[in-house]
């Protein structure tokens, strides 16, 4: 079937209307990490150390970013499939089985990294100067990785629904937040490391609770609703979630491995 010119520059006006601030809200997300990391390393006569500490952990970051990309990822296209057949009961249910995943899957890499984190930081190079920085920023950083994988399940389910704009300004928000308790934190109450790890928890937690308003927002009656009954995990709508998702995931894994 031929497309019209009119056609095709309607196309183009979507992808670009819904790819634009997808990509602004990629880049906002490497934003916190960054953010840390020039706060940290002003700190007098620990920066450097606490710096080569906050290093060291980035692959456990990295690692904790692909398993959210793969929920979200997977979400997104299971939630696009449905709402793309016209069947809204089945994308509310991929949403509802999307935030238990997120839950499992935030418990899961909590007890493992809580339980093995000094093996894998000394695995990672950490030496006895620097692991205490690594070890403190870690810990304080896994209270808020049900957060970070929530962040990023939201950010997705509004990309899917066309609610580009909507995500790109909670990630905005989220990070203008991360900058503001970095500097309270660590520059007014002068916490260090813990302060950079403490003010990304918060700043992420602030962004889940922008996002979640924008999908709970009733401006749309087509926009998926969060309902409590389909939090009880269906066996096969989670296989796709997880199955749509893994090349994303794997993407983000081989980054650690490197």
């Amino acid at each position: 079937m031929m497309i019209s010119k009119k056609g095709k520059n309607h196309i183009l006006r979507t992808i670009f209307k819904i790819a634009v601030p997808a990509t602004i809200t990629q880049i906002i997300n490497t934003v916190y990490a960054i953010v840390d990391r020039i706060f940290i390393g002003k700190i007098p006569s620990i920066g450097l150390e606490a710096l080569s500490g906050i290093g060291i952990c980035f692959p456990i970051l990295v690692l904790i970013t692909a398993f959210s990309q793969w929920i979200a990822v997977g979400a997104s296209t299971v939630v696009s499939i449905y709402r793309g057949e016209g069947n809204s009961k089945k994308a509310e249910e991929a949403v509802g089985n999307t935030l238990t995943l997120s839950v499992l899957t935030a418990t899961a890499l909590f007890i493992v990294l809580e339980l093995f984190m000094n093996p894998i930081l000394l695995q990672f190079g950490a030496s006895s100067k620097t692991i205490g920085y690594a070890n403190m920023y870690l810990k304080f950083y896994l209270i808020g990785v049900f957060f970070q994988i929530l962040i990023q399940v939201f950010s997705g389910l509004l990309i899917c629904q066309g609610f580009a704009k909507e995500s790109m300004l909670g990630c905005m928000i989220s990070a203008a937040a991360n900058i503001v308790f970095d500097y309270f934190f660590i520059v007014i109450l002068h916490q260090g490391i813990k302060g950079a790890a403490v003010a990304s928890v918060i700043s992420q937690f602030i962004g889940v609770v922008i996002l979640v308003l924008f999908l709970i927002k009733p401006s749309n009656p087509e926009k998926i609703k969060i309902r409590v009954r389909f939090f009880r995990l269906n066996y096969e709508l989670s296989k796709k979630i997880i199955i749509y998702g893994l090349p994303s995931f794997t993407m983000d894994f081989t980054e650690t491995c490197i």
